[in-house]
């Protein structure tokens, strides 16, 4: 026992502490609640990425974290510089794809081969954001489309139902509509919002025109806000730290009246007239939870929205209308060595009411559970999953929809050259199996050019097999749509304070699913084929007092059918933007423009009778930081639409004029 006590005294005696920052090894990012342990102590990583650990010279140090491949290092191999000195690991993720619950860092090198654009929480209060969807409509690349308060997206031409959305590697996707709405997520519930555009062939979640990757915030803080037309909100969240886990609860409510004048130019006297908008308010309830232990982590946001379901600018017969969403998303995910997995489950209940015609009341309920593993075997990263899409609906019959997959990835080095190599098989229920293959390279250097081809294809949603309207006595038969090809070759550059980067891209889809109106009303159809080309390209700079970006698309996107050659609906030919942010001291000025070309409003042939205008819409915010008894303080004052554009993102549905709001945010 004596000899015993003696060692243990001697090995304290010659440990010391030393600060390890972990890392990953694809982004640069800080990786949090990292295990790192030693012969004598155990440590987990802070929000930087940094734990405080004793060791002994010759020591050798573990490190796990969820999502990431285990590493052991021989601290005798890092004995110089002194033992001190901060030691610096890189985690290399378990599996390259949308559920990697990692931010990557801005500037950052991004998805191999491929172009991408990133937007911090922080830097969009600072320019008077007030919601998830003013953020997405300012981000490159990315157009949003509202009819009637959702915000559904859109990237390099693609629909809706082409563009994944996702919350730490959950699917936002309605699995009736394919779509997912992001209108009622809020701001404090996130940290940052990534646009990846270009089919992703091995994520499989409906990925073919481009994605958008949402990550959890942290810390603690309320934010109020007010605004034009009614609207009002307050957010709120709380992070506790109990043991080795970090839990961060909060909610958001919002509502606001929106009964804002527009100039009705499709008035049945013929005449433009000012009128005002009605039965277009909206209020929205949010509760979100993140829990994160060093080998787990679990995602949940619950989401309750109600709106008036207005018409289009003349149509007055939807004013007593009404609307009801409710959304659960959860999402759990555990590590096991190198092997993670991931269980999780959407619902969503819509229900509508109209008062002047309850035949028409429709109520719609949908469930679709998920199940994933992936890990390393030996070179390959795999994956494999299965899940169920099931729901009901009045009048509409939903079956169950079963689906699995499995898909390998491999990446390799060469000096500078980089590669990645993927292939993935889907089986659907009544969809066939479908397999998919992606390639990236770059050349990493202060210039780097890159490549990315990929396939990938959408099953029909369980509307587009299963809708029918009631003048239609049967639905269509409808095949999965195929991208038989997606590509795209740029260069992205990093000189001093600048970033550049630019890339052609094409898409050629097949059996594209459109809804094109019928005898009597919409209904979907495999066109022949989808056809997108353009080049896009982003600039910026940033200094200790300034900041800006400058951002561009021209781009051509077409359907044949039928022989014809018709504009995708909404997808103009040019489109980009800009952003100048100003510092001086606690005071900060921002401003935002972006615009959009003339773009067609139905799938027909060219013809400026069947196109929206140009528009071109410019934002100013105000900001002033402050420290109020050991806490940030963060004022802004914000103006949308200066110049007050009177504009449609979807034909006769006005968009507000110019508006207003002040917001404050607080942070302990």
């Amino acid at each position: 026992m004596i000899g015993v006590l003696l060692l243990a005294q001697v090995i304290v005696a010659s440990s010391a502490t030393r600060p390890v920052l972990v890392f990953d090894a694809a982004s640069g990012a800080p990786v949090t609640l990292a295990v790192v342990e030693s012969g004598v102590s155990r440590a987990i990583t802070n929000g930087a990425g940094v734990a405080q650990l004793a060791v002994t010279r010759d020591d050798s140090i573990r490190i796990r974290r969820v999502g990431y491949r285990p590493l052991a290092v021989l601290l005798g191999q890092h004995a110089e510089p002194p033992v001190r000195d901060t030691l610096r690991v890189a985690l290399k993720p378990v599996a390259v794809s949308l559920a990697a619950v990692v931010t990557r860092a801005p500037g950052g090198s991004g998805e191999l081969g491929r172009s991408s654009t990133m937007r911090t929480i922080d830097a969009a209060r600072e320019a008077g954001v007030v919601s998830i969807t003013d953020l997405l409509s300012t981000l490159p690349f990315v157009a949003v489309r509202s009819a009637r308060g959702e915000a559904t997206l859109s990237i390099r031409g693609g629909r809706a139902e082409q563009v994944a959305v996702t919350l730490d590697g959950l699917s936002l996707t309605d699995p009736a509509t394919g779509r997912a709405d992001a209108s009622d997520i809020p701001l404090a519930a996130l940290a940052t919002v990534r646009a990846r555009p270009g089919t992703d062939g091995t994520s499989g979640i409906g990925a073919v025109a481009g994605s958008v990757a949402l990550t959890s915030g942290e810390g603690t803080l309320v934010s109020m806000r007010s605004a034009a037309y009614g609207a009002r909100e307050l957010e709120a969240a709380l992070s506790i730290a109990p043991g080795e886990a970090r839990v961060r609860l909060g909610g958001s409510w919002h509502e606001a009246r929106n009964d804002f004048p527009f100039v009705n130019t499709d008035g049945a006297t013929g005449r433009d007239s000012l009128e005002q908008r009605a039965n277009n308010d909206d209020a929205r309830l949010a509760l979100f939870a993140t829990a994160a232990w060093p080998m787990a982590r679990l995602t949940v946001l619950a989401t309750h929205t109600e709106r008036g379901l207005v018409g289009p600018m003349n149509v007055r017969i939807y004013d007593a209308d009404r609307g009801r969403t409710d959304r659960l998303f959860v999402r759990g995910v555990m590590s096991f060595g190198n092997w993670t997995t991931a269980i999780g489950v959407r619902t969503q209940m819509l229900a509508y009411h109209s008062a002047s015609a309850p035949a028409l009341d429709f109520r719609a309920e949908t469930v679709a559970p998920d199940f994933d593993i992936s890990g390393d075997v030996e070179s390959l990263v795999v994956r494999a999953g299965a899940g169920l899409e099931t729901g009901r609906a009045t009048n509409i019959a939903l079956p169950t929809r079963s689906r699995a997959f499995v898909s390998a990835e491999r990446e390799w080095s060469w000096h500078e050259l980089r590669a990645v190599a993927g292939v993935r098989v889907d089986a659907i229920e009544r969809a066939g199996t479908q397999p998919s293959a992606t390639l990236g390279v770059e050349w990493t250097a202060r210039v780097t050019p890159f490549l990315r081809v990929s396939q990938a294809f959408r099953a029909p949603t369980l509307y587009d097999l299963y809708f029918a309207s009631p003048e239609r006595l049967t639905t269509r038969a409808l095949d999965p749509e195929r991208v038989e090809f997606d590509a795209e070759a740029g260069v992205r550059a990093h000189v001093g304070d600048v970033e550049v980067s630019a890339a052609a891209f094409a898409r050629d889809v097949r059996d594209a699913i459109i809804w094109f109106p019928g005898n009597f009303t919409w209904s979907p159809s495999n066109v022949g084929r989808e056809r997108v080309r353009g080049a896009e390209g982003q600039a910026s700079i940033a200094g200790r007092w300034y900041a800006a970006s400058l951002w561009g698309t021209i781009m051509s996107s077409t359907l044949d059918a039928g022989g014809l050659t018709l504009q995708t609906p909404y997808v103009p030919e040019v489109s980009g933007g800009a952003s100048v942010s100003l510092r001086a001291g606690s005071i900060g000025l921002t401003t935002t423009t972006h615009g959009l070309g003339r773009r067609a409003f139905t799938a027909a042939p060219a013809s400026s009778s069947a196109e929206l205008p140009a528009v071109l819409l410019t934002d100013v915010a105000v900001h002033w930081h402050a420290t109020v008894a050991q806490s940030s303080l963060l004022l802004t004052a914000a103006v949308t639409n200066l110049g007050d554009a009177r504009w449609e993102s979807v034909r006769r549905y006005p968009a507000v004029g110019r508006s207003w709001s002040l917001a404050l945010t607080l942070v302990p």
